[in-house]
């Protein structure tokens, strides 16, 4: 397995493990804050394209593992913000993870760990001194428990309430 940045040609098999990833998030959402939408396919490309859009400038990265020339197995996307409010709420510049997604059938194989130690190091490239973690939902286990592995603890927890039931 070999981890790179992001090459045009990814794009359908990113976007697939993005598709598998909603549809986990479906399953487990509590209360049910997502929502099946005739529009999905194009939301989430549309996701997919600003994540590309942003690897282009100097703030984002875009890292995939690839398992053969021809299949990935997982990727990661986070920013290095120049100035963030949580380098001011936290007096660190942070380095943020704002998505990683390993594919179904690559569960449990290391991918996941591979895959943030890799961006970790990066950060610390680029001279930051934390990692912020976006939106793990609570009912996620095995991102909790491997974001735990890795040493991340929870700062603050975000509340919902669903106003139209």
């Amino acid at each position: 397995m070999t981890i790179r940045p992001y090459q045009n040609k990814d794009y359908k098999q990113i976007l697939r493990m993005l598709n598998q990833s909603m549809d986990y998030h479906m399953n487990i959402a509590d209360p049910p804050v997502f929502k099946e939408s005739k529009n999905r396919g194009k939301l989430i490309a549309n996701f997919l394209r600003s994540l590309v859009a942003k690897t282009r400038r100097s703030t984002g990265v875009l890292l995939v593992a690839e398992e053969s020339p021809r299949e990935l197995s997982g990727f990661v996307y986070g920013e290095m913000p120049k100035y963030s409010e949580d380098a001011t709420s936290i007096r660190k510049r942070c380095g943020r993870v704002e998505e990683i997604c390993v594919a179904d059938n690559y569960w449990n194989k290391g991918i996941g760990v591979k895959l943030m130690k890799e961006i970790e190091d990066l950060f610390i490239k680029n001279n930051c001194d934390v990692v912020l973690l976006n939106d793990v939902h609570r009912k996620n286990t095995p991102a909790i428990n491997l974001y735990e592995k890795l040493g991340y603890h929870v700062r603050v927890s975000e509340y919902v309430k669903d106003l139209k039931n």
